[in-house]
């Protein structure tokens, strides 16, 4: 029978813990903020920087999917005294990165609780009945949870996509924590062994919440659902009692996804970038669902093994190769060991790839996004697994982990920093400057042109005397409508 003492021990340590595991998330997310921070571009980025930027500024409509909480937030942040223009839309994706770091800490150290090594011969002659004795499995020091949590984090934070996504304004810098926490609480809520009835109700409605506001942010939030309905029928079954949690779950979900009618009522107030003009419910569908892209949408199995060779290409880029092999180790061991989430993190990574391969887009490595970062939590399982083998040479998988973080972050900084990058802005500047009054421009060179006008056009008043028109918009009726009300002289 436990008695005052010790449960108040028990109480102490329990504090002691989450204050370790709170500075070493803040520590981790601080780490990589300020890696950010210092790689941080600082004008304009390629390809759709140069419209969320005006869209935010201006509370407008942006390309599909439409981002309506992106819009929402990073027009919020867009007035805060933080820098100028677009350098504090840079930093609001510093920040959101960072606070993903931040998550995948929890994440990941919940996660290696679960994890079991085998007990050494020693343990195995214990008499008593504890852990380790006759064989049970033996979990990992909490120091060494929270030591491999934070390597694990930085090792996602510093992965080449997830860095480059915290340089410049982008809506996938806001999916990283939103998928984060969907996952985080998801797993507390299903595989948490320590959690009582009421417990698990309130992360599953948690999760459920976050999982709305993803998909308000971005579609491919759809990648966890196969993974997440898997596990939770797995461990609930399919009887009255799961359903019963889905249905409680769901009203939270609901409110997660009313970010969405941003669009319809902004779109009817008639706002200066109205992309699609989702005021109807066919064109708020169109827009949502992305209808416009899904012509590059599984084209064949040639077009998706050539994404897939690219992906493959290019993984061990991400982490390197010495991190590619600790994310396979990790793969497996967590596989043997814990067979539930291995298999969840194997439908998380394969789920993401699956669907990814089959959009042809160039700029497709964003849509693999959440296999890098399973990858990151496979590594911390990895160097966990070295740990468990080290026997009385304990401090050197930690050592080797540090090692492996600074051959990380010195071979993608070269390729990553964005730090003097002022291409795109010299490039806008120097056409503007070239034009003569009035000078109207078709172009189709969106990615590093067309998206930065509407920057420096809308939002720094640079050259409105300059028309310029995108030749590959001029298929879609919205885009008639916009230049009406931009170029009325121009239009007629």
């Amino acid at each position: 029978m436990a008695t005052a003492k010790s449960i108040g021990r028990e109480t102490a340590e329990r504090t002691v813990r989450r204050v370790r595991l709170r500075i070493a998330s803040s520590a981790a997310g601080a780490a990589a903020l300020a890696v950010y921070l210092f790689t941080l571009a600082p004008s304009v980025g390629f390809i759709d920087a140069g419209e969320l930027a005006a869209v935010a500024h201006t509370f407008g409509i942006a390309h599909p999917t439409g981002y309506p909480l992106f819009t929402v937030l990073a027009g919020i942040w867009a007035y805060l005294p933080l820098g100028d223009g677009i350098v504090r839309l840079n930093v609001f994706a510093a920040v959101l990165a960072a606070s993903a770091v931040v998550l995948h800490v929890y994440l990941i150290h919940f996660l290696l609780g679960l994890f079991r090594r085998k007990p050494s011969r020693r343990e195995k002659g214990k008499k008593s009945s504890g852990v380790g004795a006759k064989g049970n499995p033996v979990p990992l020091p909490e120091d060494v949870r929270i030591a491999l949590a934070a390597f694990g984090a930085l090792f996602i934070a510093f992965s080449e996509t997830f860095w480059k996504t915290a340089l410049s304004v982008e809506v996938y810098a806001l999916h990283l924590p939103l998928v984060t926490a969907a996952i985080l609480f998801f797993v507390r809520a299903t595989l948490d062994p320590s959690a009582g009835d009421t417990m698990r109700r309130r992360f599953l409605s948690a999760a459920a919440l976050v999982l709305g506001l993803s998909f308000s942010n971005h579609m491919t939030t759809l990648l966890l659902l196969p993974a997440f309905a898997i596990v939770y029928f797995r461990v609930h079954g399919f009887g009255a009692p799961a359903w019963k949690g889905v249905g409680r779950a769901a009203p939270f979900f609901a409110v997660g996804l009313l970010p969405y009618f941003y669009l319809p009522l902004r779109a009817a107030a008639s706002p200066v970038l109205n992309w699609g003009n989702p005021t109807t419910f066919e064109r708020f569908l169109w827009h949502i669902t992305g209808r416009q892209y899904q012509v590059w949408m599984f084209e064949g199995l040639k077009a998706a093994g050539k994404q897939l060779s690219w992906f493959l290409s290019t993984y061990p880029a991400e982490f390197g190769w010495v991190g590619a092999a600790l994310c396979a180790a990790g793969a497996v061991a967590v596989f043997r060991r814990e067979r539930l989430v291995g298999t969840f993190l194997a439908l998380l990574f394969l789920g993401c790839v699956a669907y990814a391969v089959n959009y042809s887009i160039y700029d497709i490595e964003s849509y693999f996004l959440l296999a890098y970062m399973t990858s990151g939590v496979w590594a911390a399982f990895g160097l966990g697994a070295v740990y468990a083998v080290s026997r009385k040479r304990r401090a050197i998988p930690l050592i080797a982990g540090a090692i492996a973080l600074g051959v990380l972050l010195g071979a993608n900084f070269p390729s990553v920093s964005q730090r003097g990058n002022h291409l795109v802005e010299d490039y806008s500047r120097n056409m503007f400057a070239s034009l003569e009054p009035n000078a109207i421009i078709l172009s189709y060179q969106w990615d590093y042109w067309v998206s930065a006008s509407y920057y420096y056009q809308l939002v720094e008043r640079l050259r409105p005397d300059v028309v310029v028109i995108d030749k590959e918009l001029l298929r879609r009726s919205w885009y008639f409508e916009q230049l009406r009300r931009w170029h009325p002289d121009i239009y007629r």
